[in-house]
């Protein structure tokens, strides 16, 4: 349940910040955070 909770606030504040990336870098930064965001789920597997 606590690691459901982390990783649900993770995802908000990570959703956040991507949204603040997006607008000032542009695409770029989507394609990094699908890679982070993928290297966090295996992470979480683990």
């Amino acid at each position: 349940l606590y690691f459901v909770a982390v990783a649900t606030v993770a995802a908000f504040v990570g959703q956040h910040a991507v949204r603040k990336l997006i607008i000032i870098l542009g695409r770029a930064s989507l394609i990094i955070f699908i890679l982070a965001s993928t290297i966090f789920i295996s992470a979480i597997s683990l």
